[in-house]
Parts: structure tokens; sequence; C-alpha cells
């Protein structure tokens, strides 16, 4: 049963956080300088800075707060929220399980697609503000404090998602409180 209330957690931040599409993160180019662009409706289409204001994702499930002009690893991390929310709205946890969450979050349930389809069933819209990411020193792990709101739960719930470095790319690790 814990495992069940772990992925019920991670889908309350994933559609609060529109992580499911991280794969297009923002979906664009970088511009000469490699910095992030704005395509003029505050979405993210680059791999480097990410500001305030600026939706992440196809589904623009994942905003980032007032304070949180990130530089590129920090906009990495959000971007992997991106995907994670993407996913998450899109339903398609078998993405979800094989390519966002990290090796050992990929295993909670036994069956991560079956945990994720009955603790998803009533989910219908979220969204989530990244308010502030902290990369560790070695650079291998990373904290992202959110605020998610979904269709379950109406209330601002604050949650810290842990993500870890996997192969180079940012994978969802687990949530907290």
């Amino acid at each position: 049963m814990k495992k069940v209330g772990i992925a019920a957690r991670l889908l309350a931040v994933a559609a609060i956080l529109s992580l499911a599409a991280f794969a297009v993160v923002g979906c664009g180019g970088d511009d000469k300088n490699g910095s992030s662009t704005s395509n003029g409706s505050g979405t993210a289409t680059g791999g480097g800075d990410v500001q305030s204001g600026d939706t992440v994702g196809e589904a623009k499930k994942v905003v980032v707060g007032k304070d949180g002009d990130f530089d590129a690893e920090q906009a990495a991390v959000v971007a992997t929220l991106g995907e994670f929310a993407d996913a998450t709205a899109d339903k398609n946890y078998k993405k979800l399980c094989n390519d966002i969450l990290s090796k050992e979050a990929a295993k909670i349930g036994g069956d991560c697609v079956k945990t994720f389809e009955q603790s998803g069933a009533g989910l219908k819209d979220f969204k989530i503000v990244v308010n502030s990411v902290k990369i560790s020193k070695d650079g291998k792990t990373a904290t992202a404090a959110v605020d998610v709101t979904s269709n379950v739960n109406s209330a601002n719930q604050a949650q810290n998602l842990s993500l870890v470095k996997e192969g180079g790319e940012w994978k969802v690790q687990i949530l907290g409180q």
C-alpha cells in the first residue's frame, strides 16, 4: 500500500508539474548564444535560461513561479518536470515509467504503468508552479519546490520533488512532503 501512496503523490505532482512531455521541454530551438528564448506567449522554447512566467511542456501544465529565473541546469530540471506533466496529462504512463521516472521510482507498485493507471484514474486537470530548483554540489541530484493544484485537490499543495541524474538526463526520483 505504501507504494501506491508514493505513486499517488507522484501523480499529484505530475499533474501539477506537467512533466509528461519532457522530451520536448519547451519544444523549440536555441537562439544563437544557446540561451532560452520565448515564443512570445511566455512558453519556454530553448535549452537555456527559464524565467518567471514561462510555461513548460506541450500541455502547458508547468509554470515557472515569480522567483524562478533559472540557469541552464535548473532549466533542464524544469524541462523534465514539463515532460512529467505532459505524460501525466496524456495518461501516457508507459512513457512516464520508462523515460521520465528514475529506475528506482519506476519500480513502485511492482508494475509501474498499472499503478499509475489506477492512481491517476480520477485526475482530470492539474497545474504545477515551479518556485525553486536546487542542484546538489556534485550535480547528481536536484530538488524542485513546487505548488500543485488539481481537480482532485483544489487547495494549493506545496511539494518537494527530488530528481536524480541518470545517463546525463534528469529523472524524477520521488516526492517529498
